[in-house]
């Protein structure tokens, strides 16, 4: 029964657009039915009875839906429409529209649709008034138009302004022609290679394809290219565009100093002889250092000239000839410059303890381009790690388990300590040095050492956030966190800013104001500690015993806006904050008074401590120009009482 329900049917193909192989065949012939089918799936047109195949509607949506999913409509698509709307112009055109972007010019697009171009070429390319239409969709279908057509200074002419590239397939005597080349050139200067000869030595053509697309110059004639305006039209666009200039204009010094500008490897297109000139080559090894490859060998060679350039840019060494990077002078300035530089010095250089010195300063790894007999020398690698501890890395296996090295290297960098046996990371001796020189040494000691007390603390003196590379023990210790946030003031601060949650502690007497107040707080990254202590704990003890007109006590309230609205205990804290605390709130108080005001119990509360809430837009009936007006009217009326205003 289901399958005569046509609402059923129509449900089914609108899931699945081949369902359409499973109704009964008089649905298939059913308009809605079959045009809801194609527009999900548009191959299901195969499917569809031979009297719908032949209906232009239903085709056009198949035209229209297939391309969505192929981009291209080719003839195995085709397959399915009726031989009569194969051959009907509204049906050819959407075709053709279809594949605007098709290039029978790019081989793969040709021979993927090679049967289409060939069906699409027997219709229309007799068809002036069809060709017309079909050309402003995509120009390359000049390729098959007949050779009538292709000589038709219209449809050509209207082909090159679509797309200059078009012209390719203009008859030779369009390709002379001289308006139908300026329409092409100003479209796409490469069009420029399509053109005559004659055309291609007119300047005025020539201009106008440079100013387009400056890589044209390679299609200009032999004269052109000589020609010292255009060349330099061409090089100030794209720089690589020297290569097609004359050999004369190549060793133009002005043209090649505004090729350089523009890019500086162009440098490798410049004559022998400018090559050769100090200034050009200094300039483009300025840019870019691989340049100096392109230099002449004399300059190459010239260490006057090539200091200069090691000074800039250490790197350069690299373009060096072997003679040179064996020279110590001249190495020396280059790691000085950027140690990564000692990996392109002679074999013997790299093993020079002076150079390798001054290279592992700035760049620990640079060690590694030395030679193992260098690395596993403890009198100079003593000197290595003291100037650079993460040299640490890669000295030989044996010397890491010197303890001489490795205190010299820790005492430099602690961080040197990652790059250690598992058993020198559990000397407590060597992770104390360690931590001394950097707390975040501590995240590469053993977790032995994470337990203790003193390496910890060490550690946390210097920065605060180092405690999170504790152990769990040690930060669950209530009594090691109160040693850790008298030990490091920034503690506070920082718990206040990233914890919505405070710690109550037991009162010491003996301690100072600020101190106590200190211990009260508790930083956001401690693990697993038990977080049922809430904030107005601390607040209430804070309250009843200190005086709280403090900084720390300001950073507390603000941060904590949102969590301390949410509790349940909001009414206390909102009393105490009002009786002791009131400027920050009055100055900071947006989010709060949003949540005071959706509630009476603590407007009456506000309006207890002479607080009296008003939202702007109603008393001023959303007209914001007499708000001051009415500020001062109010403020009249509530005298010796403080206004909040709210929106």
């Amino acid at each position: 029964m289901f399958w005569n329900n046509k609402l059923f049917l129509l449900e089914l193909v609108k899931n699945n657009g081949y369902n359409l192989c499973l109704i009964p065949d008089n649905f298939k012939n059913d308009k809605e039915i079959v045009l809801i089918a194609i527009k999900n799936r548009a191959s299901a047109l195969e499917f569809a009875s031979d009297k719908l195949k032949d209906n232009k509607e239903i085709v056009l949506e198949f035209i229209k839906q297939i391309t969505k999913f192929f981009n291209f409509v080719n003839i195995n698509a085709l397959q399915y429409i009726s031989d009569r709307l194969k051959n009907d112009s509204e049906v050819i055109l959407e075709v053709i529209k279809s594949i605007h972007f098709l290039n029978p010019f790019n081989i793969n697009d040709y021979l993927l649709n090679k049967d289409f171009f060939e069906h699409i070429s027997n219709i229309i390319k007799n068809n002036k008034e069809l060709f017309l239409k079909a050309i402003e969709y995509n120009s390359f279908i000049l390729k098959i138009a007949s050779d009538e057509l292709k000589n038709n200074y219209n449809i050509v002419l209207k082909a090159v302004k679509c797309k200059g590239s078009a012209l390719e397939y203009a008859s030779k005597e369009l390709q002379n022609n001289k308006k139908i080349v300026l329409q092409a050139v100003s479209n796409d200067g490469y069009a420029l290679q399509f053109a005559s000869i004659e055309l291609q030595n007119d300047k005025e053509i020539v201009l106008i394809a440079i100013n387009n697309d400056a890589i044209s110059l390679q299609y200009t004639s032999e004269q052109l290219r000589n020609n010292r305006e255009i060349v330099l039209i061409a090089v100030k666009q794209k720089a690589y565009t020297l290569r097609y200039a004359s050999e004369e204009l190549r060793n133009d010094k002005k043209i090649v100093l505004e090729a350089i500008k523009n890019d500086s490897s162009s440098l490798q297109y410049a004559s022998e002889q400018l090559r050769n000139d100090k200034e050009i080559v200094l300039k483009a090894v300025k840019q870019k250092v691989y340049n100096l490859q392109y230099a002449s060998e004399q300059l190459r060679n010239n260490k006057e000239i090539i200091i200069q350039i090691v000074k800039n840019n250490g790197l350069s060494l690299r373009f060096l000839s072997e003679q040179l990077r064996n020279d110590k002078e001249i190495v020396l300035i280059a790691v000085k410059n950027n140690g990564l530089a000692l990996e392109f010095a002679s074999e013997q250089l790299k093993n020079d303890i002076e150079i390798v010195i001054e290279a592992v300063k700035y760049e620990s790894y640079t060690l590694e381009f030395t030679s193992y007999e260098f690395r596993n020398n403890k009198e100079i690698i003593i000197q290595v790690v003291k100037n650079n501890g993460l040299t640490l890395k890669y000295i030989s296996e044996e010397l890491k388990e010197d303890k001489e090295i490795i205190i010299e290297a820790i005492k430099n960098n602690g961080n040197s300590l990652k790059y250690l046996s598992k058993e020198i990371q559990n000397d407590r001796e060597i992770v104390l040095i360690a931590v001394q020189n950097n707390s975040e040494a501590l995240y590469y000691a053993s977790d032995n050492l994470k337990n203790d007390k003193d390496i910890v603390l060490e550690a946390v003196k210097k920065k605060y956030y180092t405690l999170q590379n504790a152990s769990c023990n040690l930060v669950n210790d209530i009594n090691f966190i109160i040693d850790c946030i008298i030990i490091n003031d920034e503690l506070i601060l920082r718990a206040i800013k990233n914890n919505n949650y405070a710690i109550e502690c037991a009162k010491n007497q003996n301690q100072n104001q600020n101190q106590i107040i200190n211990i009260f707080l508790k930083i956001n990254f401690i693990i697993n500690f038990n977080k049922n202590y809430e904030l107005y704990i601390l607040i209430h003890n804070l309250q009843h015993n200190f005086n709280i007109d403090n900084i720390i006590l300001n950073e507390l309230f603000l941060n904590n806006i949102n969590y301390i609205s949410k509790t349940k205990n909001f009414y206390d804290i909102l009393n105490y904050i009002l009786t002791n605390h009131l400027k920050v709130f009055i100055e900071n108080n947006k989010k709060f008074i949003h949540h005071i005001v959706n509630n009476l119990e603590y407007i009456q509360l506000c309006q207890e401590h002479n607080i009296h809430i008003f939202n702007i837009d109603e008393v001023t009936n959303f007209n914001e120009y007499n708000f001051e007006d009415i500020k001062k009217e109010y403020e009249m009326i509530y005298s010796n009482k403080i206004i909040l205003w709210y929106r």
